[in-house]
């Protein structure tokens, strides 16, 4: 039994159990004055279940912001790509300059593509810190 199978046993519930509220996270259907019944064996492997999926829901939503602003980022390089090689077709700059925004545009593409990777790989976080299936 996998350690979120283990948490939601103990606190009774059959649905994922972890909700982001804006930065906060609490548990779903659980007062937060009550105190939760573990079984004394449970209580570390719950505990440890709740950090990994608080810790995989904070990198999911660091690395959808992060996605946003290299997103952003990528379309602004774009447009400044256009207006060097339009200055470089008008006579009015070197090649040199194009080039650079070329190279600037490629780096933040290359960024934004890892952090596709990386919140790929907090989703997987996830899913492995709520059970997902993972057998161990």
């Amino acid at each position: 039994m996998g350690t979120a199978e283990v948490v939601k046993r103990a606190i009774g519930l059959s649905e994922p159990f972890l909700v982001a509220d804006g930065s906060k996270f609490h548990i779903n259907d659980v007062d937060p004055g009550d105190t939760l019944d573990f079984k004394s064996e449970d209580k570390p492997r719950a505990r440890e279940a709740l950090a990994n999926g608080v810790q995989a829901l904070t990198d999911l939503q660091d690395m959808l912001y992060a996605q946003d602003r290299w997103a952003l980022l990528v379309t602004t390089l774009k447009d400044r790509t256009r207006l060097a090689y339009d200055r470089y077709y008008g006579g009015v700059s070197n090649l040199l300059e194009a080039l650079d925004a070329d190279r600037d545009q490629f780096q933040a593409e290359l960024a934004l593509a890892q952090t596709v990777r990386d919140e790929l790989l907090s989703v997987v976080q996830l899913y492995k810190a709520l059970g997902g299936g993972w057998q161990q």
